[in-house]
């Protein structure tokens, strides 16, 4: 999973797109990779509504891609909701 802010200047918006797309991966590991952009600049944490998004859309892929489901301790704690920003 690939996350980013809009407004990054340190790393462009659409150049971790590119290098993500021109990785010497097999296409059918390609399409495993996601991408979410969040309404921000480089540190999507100093954001607080950014933030939030993205620790929604990360907990959502750890959920979606944890083989045998959900992992003991702060990772299962953020992805069950335990764990609050």
């Amino acid at each position: 999973m690939l996350n980013g802010g809009y407004f990054d200047i340190g790393t462009p918006f659409y150049g971790a797109i590119y290098e993500m797309q021109h990785l010497t991966i097999p296409a059918s590991l390609q399409k495993n990779i996601e991408y979410a952009f969040y309404n921000s600049g480089h540190m999507v944490h100093t954001h607080e509504d950014a933030l939030k998004e993205m620790h929604s859309k990360v907990a959502d892929f750890i959920r979606r891609t944890s083989p045998g489901g959900v992992h003991r301790g702060c990772l299962g704690a953020m992805t069950q909701g335990r764990l609050r920003l």
